[in-house]
């Protein structure tokens, strides 16, 4: 009986240390006490981890006298020990740097202004404003009138009305000139090449991440919100560029916070 006893007292007390090895908790900020989804907590003790969920809540192995981790990409990390294993309100001071490095850009007035900076070379500011990465005497991505396609068909019609059309010379030799048919190809690629080329060095993941201190999977979600399309990449300034995502991440970190 005495045995019996013993025993069954040994497993009330492990049911009781096992449901005490898990608190649970909310992760909220401390300025409008949102509910803070993707914070990533670690038991420094134990070394396990998690994530908050998207209403800011969260599971971890911990015990009394352990001290968690608490991090996020757009808050002030903070220690927390345990010091009672009911359930824990966590809140996170919003990271205050990211304005700052906002303000030590200090953005021109002017794409002119922005490029000297940039290529720390002085221009006139009457010139053209070229792409980062671009000098002057580069192809931008053009392809040689003479070699543009066209239908070579012009439709017109008299004062009667009456339709009529003429084909020049010239369609001929571009039509079935092999010869020409190779340069006009070779063109088309190279614009397309130059074109990707001005894309890349004005649109790019290490300009992101140097304006908004994003990496991994919230780069490339915010990347994804931006959506910008090559017509605009090659058209606008990189000044233009940048203002972009910085406004733009503004509103992605308030739609995040809605969320």
């Amino acid at each position: 009986m005495r045995i019996f006893f013993t025993i069954n007292l040994i497993l009330i007390f492990s049911q009781v240390v096992l449901s005490q090895s898990q608190i649970s908790g909310l992760v909220y900020d401390a300025d409008n006490y949102s509910s803070i989804f993707g914070a990533h907590l670690r038991n420094i003790n134990t070394n396990t981890q998690s994530i908050s969920t998207k209403d800011g809540k969260f599971k971890i192995e911990a015990s009394i006298g352990d001290t968690l981790i608490i991090s996020h990409i757009s808050y002030q990390s903070k220690l927390v020990v345990v010091k009672q294993l009911s359930f824990q309100n966590i809140e996170l001071d919003a990271e205050v740097t990211q304005l700052d490095e906002i303000k030590v850009y200090n953005l021109p007035n002017d794409e002119f202004a922005f490029k000297r900076r940039i290529l720390k070379t002085e221009v006139k500011t009457d010139e053209k404003f070229i792409p980062f990465g671009v000098t002057p005497a580069k192809s931008m991505g053009e392809i040689p009138k003479q070699f543009e396609k066209e239908s070579g068909l012009e439709f017109w019609a008299d004062e009667d009305f009456n339709p009529s059309f003429t084909l020049p010379l010239s369609y001929f030799r571009k039509r079935f000139d092999k010869k020409y048919q190779s340069k006009m190809e070779y063109y088309e690629l190279k614009a397309t090449s130059d074109d990707r080329i001005i894309i890349d060095k004005k649109y790019n993941k290490e300009l992101i991440h140097k304006l908004t201190a994003l990496e991994g999977e919230d780069l490339m979600d915010f990347m994804s919100y931006l959506n910008l399309n090559n017509k605009y990449i090659l058209e606008a300034s990189d000044y233009e560029i940048t203002l972009l995502i910085i406004n733009s991440f503004k509103e992605y970190k308030l739609e995040k916070f809605k969320d």
